[in-house]
């Protein structure tokens, strides 16, 4: 029995592979100079609001919390905010003795939306135009600081873009006439419906 041999792959589509793996280490160049800078000026626990938010989180890690939940035991527009204040709860119940750690759900975020700006400006332009605006959005003082803080900010534009990601990236692939899978507009959707719960001003 004959076998067919694979297609050799175009001088194009060599260029192409070989820029994408270019493209990794410079990524992650870009990541651990982000990485350096949050954690140089890593600020963690700062204001009333932090409190706020760390309030419901214990309570529900500790199973003090009761439903339907008395809202008035805690700032409300906190509260609301659920989506945040569970990533802290998590946080809290796995380093539970680092208050610290209030800050490392705003910093895991300000990565994953580096890497989906990335993947954005990539498929809308060029893996080029895809790491520059990765390093900017790295290095924008307001980024840096709000990576490190106790603030569900950073955790809802990380939600949001992941639904704008998925759209975009669904929209530019495959044939200009197939319609996006209705699946993956429920689910972009939702997406930043959860970002609008971490913070509605955000999302």
């Amino acid at each position: 029995m004959s076998v067919t041999p694979a297609p050799a792959m175009s001088l194009l589509d060599q260029r192409a592979s070989t820029r994408v793996q270019r493209s990794y280490p410079v990524k992650a160049m870009i990541l651990a100079g982000v990485l350096a800078l949050q954690t140089v000026y890593f600020t963690g626990v700062i204001s009333s609001d932090d409190m706020s938010y760390l309030a419901p989180a214990l309570d529900a890690r500790d199973g003090l919390m009761t439903f339907p939940v008395d809202v008035k035991a805690y700032d409300c527009h906190c509260f609301a905010r659920v989506v945040y204040w569970k990533m802290v709860q998590v946080v809290m119940t796995l380093l539970p003795a680092s208050p610290w750690a209030m800050g490392l759900p705003s910093m895991l975020a300000s990565f994953v939306s580096l890497l989906l700006i990335y993947r954005i400006a990539a498929t809308l332009w060029d893996r080029t135009t895809g790491l520059v605006a990765m390093a900017l959005g790295g290095v924008v003082p307001l980024s840096i600081c709000n990576a490190s803080v106790s603030v569900p900010d950073p955790v809802a534009g990380a939600f949001a873009w992941m639904g704008v990601c998925l759209i975009v990236t669904s929209l530019l692939s495959g044939r200009a006439e197939k319609l996006m899978p209705w699946w993956k507009g429920v689910l972009a959707g939702a997406l930043i419906a959860a970002g609008y719960n971490a913070k509605e001003v955000v999302a």
